[in-house]
């Protein structure tokens, strides 16, 4: 009897609990419902006016009054319009923001929430082109997230601060964690504001492999002719990888002076940088290095054969008629079977007779 007792207890209690459960599960249910419909229902009414006041058909105190009511809810309507907006729709949404003192709120809130949130107000305020948001941006190219810290780079970029230039490029951060071509996509935002801190840190001795890369790239990306000097002597680095980027980067700024460097570079040990080399020289029209180009047609490594075939097509007639000599040679060699593919690319049937008149 005793037991019968316990275990109809213990059922009065189970029983109970689950009831309550189910209530605390619908409590939420209505509540987070309750919630959604206050959404919409306020998002009915005041995304209209917005865009009609974003349009020029509604004055800012009639959409500042409607959104005032909820604060919080006007706010995330606010965020998202603004990555929505066109460029013309940039200013009324500033005075927007002014008006509803929204722009200290997102400037505070760039050190707190979510990821999500901290990458939308990092990108808003740059969109928006608030320029007292740059201290809590440069605070934020160390945020714990890498991807609220290129957020707020491309936004430090939009609002022209070139003090951020040097901070993002010697930013463990950014070097170790991103890609490398993302950070010098941000760099390049920067315009050619960004070339005097970029060739600075180029000349710092102290500055890290992975750095230099990003900086030699984003010299080459920004025609940084006032890099030439300090690129040419990173030709020799000691890194394969620098090195190549060092010969990407002079044929990128198209410079005379790195012709003789980079041809130096012919007999470099990597494969990789000698196939660079052969396209560069063609990018700078080097006709005065066409035997050297010529030479590297028979090289052990298809290619850097097949660039040394493509940069005697890029360097005008001269550049033509050796390819061609090659092509015609009787005896089959790399250098004959690379000229003949690469001229057939070019649209030239093989065998044929003379190719160039």
């Amino acid at each position: 009897m005793e037991l019968f007792s316990i275990v109809h207890a213990l059922a009065l209690l189970f029983t109970t609990l689950s009831v309550l459960l189910v209530a605390v599960i619908l409590g939420v249910h209505l509540r987070e419902d309750f919630r959604l419909r206050h959404v919409i229902v306020f998002r009915r009414i005041a995304e209209p006016l917005v865009k009609n006041y974003l349009a020029g058909n509604t004055t800012l105190t009639e959409a500042t009054a409607e959104l005032k009511k909820e604060p919080r809810l006007a706010l995330s309507l606010f965020l998202d319009l603004s990555e929505a907006a066109g460029p013309k729709e940039i200013k009324p949404l500033r005075d927007l923001g002014k008006s509803l003192s929204y722009l200290p709120a997102l400037r505070a809130g760039l050190q707190r929430g979510d990821e999500a949130a901290r990458l939308q107000k990092a990108h808003c305020l740059g969109y928006l082109r608030d320029e007292a948001a740059i201290p809590d941006l440069m605070k934020a190219l160390e945020d714990r997230s890498p991807k609220v810290r290129l957020t707020a780079a491309q936004s430090l970029a939009l609002l022209g601060c070139t003090d951020a230039v040097k901070k993002i490029l010697q930013n463990p951060e950014f070097a170790g964690e991103m890609p490398r071509e993302r950070v010098v996509e941000v760099l390049v935002q920067f315009g050619s504001e960004a070339v005097k801190p970029v060739v600075e840190v180029l000349e710092d001795p102290q500055t890290s492999g992975k750095t230099l890369a990003i900086a030699v790239q984003t010299c080459g990306m920004l025609h940084a002719q006032t890099a030439v000097p300090r690129l040419v002597e990173i030709l020799q680095h000691k890194s394969p990888q620098i090195r190549l980027n060092a010969v990407c980067a002079l044929a990128a700024i198209g410079s005379p002076k790195a012709v003789t460097p980079i041809a130096r570079l012919a007999e470099d040990p990597e494969p990789d940088v000698k196939s660079d080399v052969m396209f560069s020289l063609g990018i700078l029209k080097a006709t005065d290095q066409i035997p050297l180009v010529v030479r590297a047609l028979n090289d052990p490594t298809w290619g850097v054969r097949l660039s040394a075939a493509q940069a005697l097509c890029q360097m005008g007639l001269a550049g033509r008629k050796a390819l061609e000599a090659e092509a015609g040679r009787g005896e089959e060699s790399p250098a004959r079977n690379v000229s003949r593919q690469v001229l057939q690319e070019e649209g030239h049937e093989w065998p044929a007779g003379r190719i160039l008149a």
